[in-house]
């Protein structure tokens, strides 16, 4: 329920309250909020009337105050009690503000559930895709993903000897490189160049 209550603008300037004072203004005013309070629909009964007065600080007059609201049409003599005129134009009746409480339940309760339905798939797909993987809404089995992956594999390393074959030239791979100098018949394989350069001077034996 509104812990508040609407008034109009015009109401500073109203005729009918301006004929009424300004004592029987307030007094109108806080009756406005006291209904709107007790969802009474713009009703208050005389008791409530007086309560109110006297709680703020009016014990004694309350009837000529109340006799120039009615005297002006703002009050409406009504069985033990008193209608506030033009309450339901500026302030929700008790029916609608049920109404509306209840929509919100409502809807906070579906808000709630689509929250949890969404709390519980993301918990499973945590289940399915650790933290930091992507893993795709149609996924294979394991066995067709661990075929995929070698699949792959396969592919790069086909991918990798073909560019190392186009960065190296042809003749390096159609002959290997001589393991003995064809001239001077020294090993060129497992020796260090110094080595190499001391054989073709005749300082290490062949």
């Amino acid at each position: 329920m509104n812990d508040w209550g609407k008034v109009s603008y015009s109401r500073a300037m109203n005729g009918k309250l301006r004929r009424a004072g300004l004592a029987a203004r307030g007094l109108d005013e806080a009756m406005i909020l006291w209904s709107g309070q007790q969802g009474t629909d713009g009703r208050v009964t005389v008791d409530e009337v007086e309560m109110i007065a006297m709680i703020h600080g009016h014990p004694q007059g309350v009837d000529e105050l109340v006799d120039s609201l009615v005297e002006v049409g703002r009050w409406v003599p009504d069985g033990d009690g008193f209608l506030l005129h033009d309450w339901a134009d500026f302030n929700q009746t008790s029916s609608k503000r049920q109404a509306i409480s209840q929509a919100r339940a409502q809807a906070g309760a579906k808000g709630g559930a689509t929250a949890q339905a969404r709390a519980r798939a993301k918990a499973l797909a945590r289940q399915v895709a650790p933290p930091g993987t992507h893993r795709q809404a149609s996924a294979p089995p394991n066995g067709q993903a661990s075929a995929l992956a070698s699949a792959r594999a396969k592919i790069e390393q086909i991918r990798e000897e073909e560019n190392y074959l186009l960065t190296s030239t042809s003749d390096s791979h159609r002959t290997p490189p001589p393991e003995v100098d064809t001239t001077s018949g020294i090993p060129l394989v497992g020796r260090g160049l110094d080595e190499v350069l001391a054989a073709l001077d005749g300082d290490v034996p062949h």
